[in-house]
């Protein structure tokens, strides 16, 4: 809904970029799956507006790339068994 907002012009799409980061995490997390969710569901414009909002920017592949190293980080943690319960908290040695 936020992405909507910026894409009608309600807020800069360079303010809510550097203001939050949130939504190149979900691209990044959902960006390898979009062109079969969007073909499966026939609905085309399946998160349009927040891949609009997420690549308008200069540096959008490095801010998306940042969240994509660290899934796939998270995801060798966890299959080795040593993901971390929380941010904060030190990885379990096994």
């Amino acid at each position: 809904m936020a992405a909507s907002f910026v894409m009608q012009g309600a807020v800069p799409v360079e303010m809510f970029n550097s203001a939050n980061t949130e939504h190149f995490a979900i691209y990044a997390k959902l960006r390898p799956f979009l062109p079969e969710l969007r073909s499966s569901t026939k609905y085309p414009d399946y998160l349009s507006s927040l891949e609009q909002v997420v690549t308008a920017g200069a540096n959008a592949e490095d801010r998306i790339g940042i969240f994509e190293r660290y899934m796939i980080r998270q995801r060798t943690l966890a299959a080795e068994g040593k993901q971390r319960s929380s941010i904060g908290a030190p990885a379990v040695a096994s």
